[in-house]
C-alpha cells in the first residue's frame, strides 16, 4: 500500500512540474561543445576550416574582425549557409577597456554594418578582444559577451610560420580535445595555416569522443540558458 501511495504521488509530481522545468532538465543524447573561431575571416584559413567543418558536419562560431569581414564577405555567407553564426569581435581589434563608450559603440556598430551587408541580419553575440571585459564596457554593449572555457593556446604557435610543426600541432589538438566537458566553450584562431590544419584532427576527434559540435547560440539553447545584454559566458554549465 505505501508503494502503490509512493508511486501516485510521484507520478501527481511529475505531471505537474512547469514546463521550463522539463525543457532545462532535459539531456542532450551526446554531449554539445562549441567550436570558437577569432580574428577572420581569413581568405585562406577560413575556407580550410569551413571545409573541415562541412566534411564532418560539424557547425562552429566566427567571432570577426570587421575589417577583415569587409573584404571576405563570400565566406561569411558560406559559413551562414553551413550552419555557422557569426559574431562580433570589433572592427580591428580594439581593446575595448581602453575606449569610451562612444567609441566601443563605433567599433561594434562598424562590424554590425559590415555582417549585416553580408547576410542581412546583425550579430547577436560580441567577444571582446582578448577577453578583456570590465563593467564599464558591460554596461554598454546591448548583447552578450561570450568568452571560453577552453584554451589551447594556438596563437602562440600561428603567429611564426617555424612554429607549424607536427609536435606543436599535436600539443594544440591535444589541449584542444583532451579534459572537455559537455558545455564547454573552444577558443581557436581562423587567422593561422597552423591552426587550420590542427582543425583537420580536433573536429573529427571531438566527434569521435561523443561531441556534437554545435554554435554558441544553440549550445545556450539546449542547455537551457538564457543569455542577456551586457552578460559574460564562459560556457554553458
Amino acid at each position: 500500500m505505501r508503494k502503490k501511495r509512493f508511486l501516485l504521488l510521484a507520478a501527481t509530481l511529475v505531471l505537474t512540474l512547469p514546463a521550463w522545468t522539463i525543457r532545462v532538465n532535459a539531456k542532450d543524447p551526446k554531449p554539445l561543445a562549441a567550436l570558437t573561431f577569432d580574428d577572420g575571416p581569413s581568405a585562406a584559413n577560413t575556407a580550410k576550416i569551413l571545409d573541415v567543418l562541412e566534411v564532418n558536419g560539424a557547425k562552429a562560431t566566427f567571432f570577426v574582425i570587421g575589417r577583415n569581414a569587409a573584404e571576405n564577405a563570400e565566406l561569411l555567407q558560406r559559413a551562414k549557409a553551413l550552419g555557422c553564426e557569426i559574431g562580433n569581435h570589433t572592427y580591428d581589434h580594439a581593446k575595448l577597456t581602453e575606449l569610451s563608450a562612444e567609441k566601443i559603440r563605433q567599433q561594434l556598430q562598424k562590424t554590425d554594418d559590415v555582417v549585416t551587408d553580408s547576410l542581412g541580419e546583425k550579430p547577436k553575440l560580441v567577444r571582446a578582444p582578448c577577453g578583456r571585459c570590465s563593467c564599464g564596457v558591460r554596461s554598454v554593449i546591448d548583447r552578450p559577451l561570450i568568452l571560453w572555457s577552453v584554451d589551447p593556446r594556438d596563437w602562440e604557435y600561428g603567429l611564426d610560420r617555424a612554429q607549424n610543426t607536427a609536435q606543436n600541432r599535436e600539443t594544440v589538438i591535444r589541449a584542444a580535445t583532451e579534459n572537455v566537458q559537455d558545455g564547454d566553450i573552444i577558443l581557436l584562431h581562423d587567422l593561422y595555416a597552423f591552426t587550420a590544419e590542427c582543425c583537420e584532427s580536433i573536429v573529427p576527434k571531438l566527434q569521435s569522443m561523443g561531441f556534437e559540435l554545435v554554435t554558441v547560440s544553440e549550445l545556450m539553447q539546449r542547455k537551457g540558458i538564457e543569455l542577456h545584454a551586457g552578460q559574460t559566458v564562459r560556457c554553458a554549465r
